[in-house]
Formats: structure tokens, sequence, C-alpha cells
């Protein structure tokens, strides 16, 4: 390993020691970095094998931190998509999502926006449009939101 490889290693190995990393990130800062492709990929093994890069912790504290932000499973997939994550890891990792949590998450979400709206019609929709945006799927939002008591709002 040359000078100029050693030095993009350790530069990557900090940007991936302060928050869980996903391989296209990495090959993204590797590029911005001017490393070629042959530098990239052994760049990225090492970091494999030195346990600074793991798809699959990156995927679970991703998944994580998104529902703490109340993001729906259907912008949670879209995002990993976008990451180059295998379908079968996603589903594997968003199986793990505790369901009741997350409906009642969806709940405490719908139940604090603000609508301004006096037609209960209306403002249902207008709750499920957001939820939808939010990424939540349409059929639990449709559920939830029949369930809430949208008269006092």
């Amino acid at each position: 390993m040359d000078e100029k490889q050693y030095e993009l290693l350790q530069k990557l190995e900090h940007y991936c020691s302060y928050q869980e990393r996903f391989v296209s990130d990495v090959i993204t800062k590797l590029h911005t970095l001017g490393a070629d492709q042959k530098t990239s990929a052994q760049i990225v093994t090492q970091l494999q094998e030195a346990c600074f890069l793991d798809e699959e912790r990156a995927t679970k504290t991703f998944v994580k931190s998104k529902i703490n932000k109340r993001w729906g499973i259907n912008k949670i997939r879209y995002a990993l998509q976008t990451k180059g994550i295998d379908s079968i890891k996603i589903n594997n990792v968003l199986s793990e999502i505790d369901c009741e949590a997350y409906r009642n998450d969806l709940i405490k979400l719908l139940q604090t926006k603000k609508i301004d709206e006096t037609d209960l019609y209306k403002k249902q929709a207008k709750l499920t449009r957001y939820a939808i945006q939010k990424g939540y799927e349409s059929s639990l939002v449709w559920e939830v939101v029949k369930t809430l008591n949208l008269s006092d709002k």
C-alpha cells in the first residue's frame, strides 16, 4: 500500500468511526477524494475486514433512527434502496420493527398534527395525505385515522 492509499484509508476509518456508513457512502466519499475504482474497492474491503464498515449494522442503525424520527416503512425502504441495500436485507431489518410501537407512533404523529379544517372528511383526508407523505402504509393510515376522535381538534 502506497502513502496515498494509506492516507485515504486513515481518512475513511475516521469517516466510518463517528457514524455508521453504507458502502455507497464510502465509495462516494472516496470518489470525492479522487480515488480510482481499484483503490476504492481495496479500501472498502479493508474497512469491512477491520469492522469499520458493516452494512447490516448500518442498516439497523438507519432504520432505528428513522423510526425515532417517525418515518414510515415505505419512506425508509425507499431511502435504503437508494443506498444500494439488497431488498432481502431491507425486509429482514424492517421485519424486526415492533408493529404495536410503530402503530402507536403513527397515532401520536396524527394526534399532534394541527389541521385547520372543520369538515371531518377533509380533515381525515389531510391527515391521511400527511401520514402517507411521511412514508406510512395507506391501509394502516386509514385504519388509524378512522379511529381517531377528530371532532375536538
